[in-house]
């Protein structure tokens, strides 16, 4: 009973919480997938960008954009005020009416877990305005003569996103600017056309996305080198990806080559050749080519077409970005480990099956060859018993 009606204070403490996140949930939802802090990571360089664009194009601020942009400043102050120290634990245990009983480590354990699950709710929620708002903003500079002509005047290759624009941007502000809000109402209300037209911004953006990369994309859950990687981070790290067809025997990759292309089999089987021996069989589906890509060796093997059905997609990594999306890259890399180590697992499990296979063989020629000698034996004996 005391354990409930502690519950009930906690959730009473955090019920202003509980029904801002509820209420922010509602509208935009939250995008899983797209990194859990990569555009909260990149807040203020988004908000930097308004400011710079806003400054090159007088048109460029939309209401709908600023009203987007204020309430996430809006909602960033609002849940920068809940902080979870023993300070605050402490303070609010103090507080507690003396109709509720407990002792303090029962009231922060409490209290700390159900902070901690609305604080990802809240990060997750934050993230998906903010790149929303990133993808609001880039729309917009796509509209605009100016704006383009001050980023082609940055990289020759045309800039889609605020990361990419501070990674190529020699100019980089020195002066942290800080971004507040006056506005006291956190619940923002957006009209029924504008907030659809926010929603349906990754639709129109996704239209750029080469399909090839698409393609990539929703295979990645039946690929173990991409399995748990976010969709945001993939369109990242992706790059210079082809759509190949190969006739049978035609050579995919050379051994001792060093090419960076990993490749995946979208149809058809492929063949592993060492030297002049052919060890192995590549299945649709499947990736390779990925671990000299990534360690820079040189091709470890041959890779041929085993029918006229061999599709595949290639691509290369963009180890550029691996400073700045050190996440993304760890992920990966786990997922090349474990592929590995499955891949020597499964090595083992044929030698050992190989090796049954040959003491099978062996331990037949034996009873043969015994059986073969007891009727020599038993030939030579009756053939002794002749002569005598």
């Amino acid at each position: 009973l005391q354990r409930v009606i502690m519950e009930k204070y906690v959730n009473a403490l955090l019920e202003d919480l509980n029904k801002t996140v509820q209420h922010h949930q509602g509208i935009f939802g939250v995008n899983e997938s797209i990194s859990t802090t990569s555009y909260l990571n990149l807040r203020i360089q988004i908000f930097d960008l308004i400011q710079i664009f806003s400054s090159l194009d007088q048109k460029f601020a939309k209401a709908e954009l600023l009203l987007l942009f204020e309430d996430v400043v809006t909602i960033l102050d609002y849940f920068d005020k809940f902080k979870l120290t023993s300070e605050v634990l402490k303070n609010l245990y103090s507080k507690k009416p003396s109709t509720v009983s407990g002792s303090y480590e029962n009231f922060d354990q409490l209290y700390s877990k159900k902070f901690k699950i609305l604080k990802l709710k809240v990060i997750g929620l934050i993230n998906t305005k903010l790149y929303l708002l990133d993808t609001f903003i880039w729309k917009e500079a796509s509209k605009s003569r100016s704006i383009l002509f001050f980023l082609k005047q940055k990289s020759p290759t045309l800039i889609t996103s605020t990361k990419e624009f501070f990674n190529v941007s020699k100019n980089k502000s020195r002066v942290r600017i800080t971004y507040s809000t006056i506005n006291k109402n956190v619940k923002t209300l957006y009209e029924p056309n504008i907030l659809s037209y926010i929603k349906n911004l990754p639709n129109e953006s996704e239209k750029n996305i080469n399909p090839l990369l698409k393609k990539l994309i929703s295979s990645k859950d039946s690929i173990s080198f991409f399995q748990g990687m976010f969709d945001d981070d993939m369109k990242e790290i992706i790059t210079d990806i082809n759509f190949i067809k190969f006739k049978k025997h035609e050579t995919i990759l050379e051994e001792f080559d060093d090419s960076s292309e990993i490749y995946y089999l979208l149809s058809g089987v492929a063949r592993v050749i060492v030297g002049s021996n052919a060890l192995a069989v590549i299945e649709q589906g499947n990736i390779f080519g990925e671990f000299s890509s990534i360690t820079g060796e040189k091709r470890k093997a041959t890779i041929k077409a085993n029918d006229d059905k061999v599709t595949v997609l290639r691509f290369r990594l963009n180890f550029d970005l691996y400073e700045s999306m050190p996440y993304a890259f760890t992920h990966l890399f786990k997922n090349v480990i474990d592929s590995l180590i499955l891949k020597l697992n499964n090595s083992n499990v044929h030698k050992i099956v190989a090796e049954e296979k040959m003491k099978g063989n062996i331990g037949r020629r034996i009873n043969e060859a015994t059986k073969h000698l007891k009727t020599e034996n038993k030939a030579i004996k009756i053939l002794k018993e002749a002569v005598k």
